[in-house]
């Protein structure tokens, strides 16, 4: 029985062993053609899934870019004129400030280190830019050409002691093809009004 056994797996052996008829038969190797339209059907998928998500990576940066330049223009904006206010012995009436109509403008005067006066004013120019001028001569623009103000109105509070300037300021900014405003409130006490 063993040798039964034997006799068919040296059998089986010999057929499998290079030169015996059951190696000799060609393989073919490479892709067809519906393989090969498969393949391209595929990658062309992968491409336009990878390409999709590059576009919404570029928007989502555009739009963050967008807002951040908008924050950092109303901070600056709101930083600079809280300073000023602050320091502020009073505010420049008549045709120096107008107050509750868009665009405002605002002038105020203090002390500076050496104790002489000083004059700080607040304005929209034509390009809708935040500018400051000091004692007459422009310092420059508060904000960028990229968030243009679209409303700015001060507002006068007097009280028996003190003064204190009211802010409403609004800025634009282009977000997916679309403008967005954002409005931006504070108010401010003259220090050295009381």
């Amino acid at each position: 029985m063993f040798n039964f056994l034997n006799k068919k797996l040296n059998m089986k052996m010999k057929k499998s062993l290079p030169g015996s008829d059951f190696c000799n038969q060609k393989s073919t190797s490479g892709f067809t053609l519906i393989e090969s339209v498969i393949y391209v059907f595929i990658f062309a998928l992968i491409s336009l899934a990878l390409v999709q998500v590059i576009m919404t990576i570029n928007r989502t940066y555009g739009a963050i870019k967008a807002t951040q330049a908008l924050e950092t223009s109303a901070s600056d904006s709101l930083n600079r004129m809280s300073r000023d206010i602050r320091n502020a012995s009073s505010v420049l009436l008549g045709a120096s400030s107008t107050f509750e109509v868009s665009p405002g403008k605002l002038a105020l005067s203090s002390k500076d280190g050496s104790g002489n006066t000083r004059t700080v004013e607040y304005y929209v120019d034509s390009s809708k830019m935040l500018q400051v001028k000091e004692n007459g001569v422009s310092v420059g623009k508060l904000t960028s050409s990229s968030t243009p103000i679209s409303n700015l109105v001060f507002y006068l509070i007097t009280t028996g002691n003190s003064s204190a300037i009211k802010i409403d300021m609004s800025l634009q900014t282009l977000k997916d093809k679309a403008t967005t405003t954002e409005s931006f409130h504070s108010t401010y006490i003259l220090r050295g009004s009381y």
